[in-house]
């Protein structure tokens, strides 16, 4: 279904190109975040969470790591920034207290999805030795 926007005082229908991009962009977001967690999984590294939005911005967040530690990257869809925060766990029943870790967050409006998901992968790789 295609939205309807007032232009010159009349009803128009969005160029396609609009819900095209609606539907593309969370499927490439998608396909990085599958390609990350298969390679997180086969060095033993879980994706215990993950959250898209995409009425806000296409702001996302995913959690991975180990039974004992985890690192949660927030993207931040408006601003163009990717947050990053950790926590330690005793045990599964744990509430996590996270905090941040601002000398690994980046950010910039010319960030591809690709580049994003590429600092993710290496910040888990650094982090849990993968």
């Amino acid at each position: 279904m295609r939205t309807l926007r007032v232009q010159d005082g009349l009803l128009r229908s969005p160029p396609l190109r609009w819900a095209l991009c609606a539907k593309v962009v969370p499927m490439t977001h998608f396909d990085l975040l599958a390609k990350l967690v298969a390679d997180c999984a086969s060095r033993d590294v879980t994706c215990y969470e993950h959250e898209y939005d995409s009425q806000v911005f296409g702001s996302w967040s995913v959690t991975f790591g180990g039974p004992h530690h985890r690192t949660r990257f927030s993207w931040d869809g408006k601003e163009s920034y990717l947050g990053v925060s950790e926590s330690d766990f005793e045990n599964s029943n744990s509430v996590p207290n996270w905090v941040p870790n601002p000398e690994v967050c980046i950010g910039g409006t010319d960030l591809a999805g690709k580049d994003v998901f590429e600092h993710i992968y290496k910040m888990v790789a650094a982090r849990y030795g993968t």
